[in-house]
Order: C-alpha cells, then structure tokens, then sequence
C-alpha cells in the first residue's frame, strides 16, 4: 500500500510540474542574393502547471548549415520581438534589415524572461543569416528539417522540428533542390 501512495505521489509530481508547449505558427524564407537569406518565424508559447522561465532558444538544422566559413549547426536567439504580425519578408531588403534593427533593440531578452500558467505568448524571430561558403559557391539552405530547441526552468528542454515556406518575393531559382 505504501508503495502504491510512493509511486501515485511520484506520478502525481512528474504531472504536475511546469511544461511548456510551443508551436512554430509561421516560419517564411527568402534569399536574397546567393549566399543571404531573410526569415521570419512566429511562436507561440504556452504555460501549463506553472510558470515557465525560458533559459535559452536555438534554432537549426541536422546538418551544419550556418555560414560562411565556420559553419554551425544551430543559432542562438537572445532577444524575441512581440507578436509581429506582418509579414517582414514582404519589405525590401535594406528595409527588412532597418526595421529589424530596430525591433530586435525594443525586443524582450530571452533568458528569464517569464510566461504565466494559462499564459499564450506568441513572439517573432526576423533575421538575415548567411549559409556555408564554398571554394565556388554558396551552399544553399534547406527548406525542411529544421528545429527550435527551447530551455527553460531547471534542465528542462523542448524540442519542436518545423519546415521553412519559400516566400514569393524570394530570388528566383533559389531553394530549387538541395543536396545533402
């Protein structure tokens, strides 16, 4: 009988503890020219049987894909914009990386930033990264196979795989195939 109320008393905690969902709700792509790719992903968090202190927010890829020369696998986010709901890649370049700039200065820091039990926040990722630089060329970005990897609390961790959607006003011929 003990042991029944000990492992009820375990379950009933592991249940209990803080979890976070997350949902990549938009993850768009552009390049811009050989080598230069805009992207906008939209999250969005929830907190259930707690709250939830994020710790830290990567994103990536299976394969080293970040560039150019000492190319990585993930990318760290250090600050989150609210809830942009436009949509940024439809903004020229120049334009995209000045309005960024200064969204990215008003964002949120990631680390101990705090959502609420009950609490939905959806938050903005807009960036301009580069892929790996070959001796002749630029390798190309994948559009699928990605993921978001999210610490928070104490060594707790999710995981959410998603794939990118080509944005209209990408380069032509860009994203055509991608050899792995």
């Amino acid at each position: 009988m003990v042991v029944i109320a000990a492992i009820f008393g375990f379950v009933n905690r592991i249940q209990k503890r803080p979890k976070l969902m997350l949902t990549v709700q938009r993850a768009n792509i552009r390049c811009n020219i050989e080598g230069e790719y805009d992207l906008q992903i939209d999250f969005l968090f929830m907190a259930r049987n707690g709250r939830i202190y994020l710790k830290k927010i990567k994103f990536g890829h299976r394969l080293p894909v970040f560039g150019p020369y000492e190319v990585k696998k993930y990318r760290f986010i250090n600050k989150l914009v609210i809830n942009y709901a436009d949509d940024a890649l439809s903004y020229a370049p120049s334009d995209l990386e000045k309005n960024a700039k200064k969204l990215i200065k008003s964002g949120l820091d990631v680390a101990d930033f705090c959502i609420e039990i009950g609490d939905y926040r959806t938050f903005t990722l807009i960036e301009r990264i580069e892929s790996e630089r070959l001796p002749d060329q630029w390798k190309e970005l994948p559009l699928t196979g990605w993921k978001v990897i999210v610490d928070y609390n104490d060594n707790r961790q999710i995981e959410v795989p998603f794939d990118f959607t080509k944005h209209p006003s990408s380069e032509d011929g860009a994203f055509v195939e991608w050899h792995i």
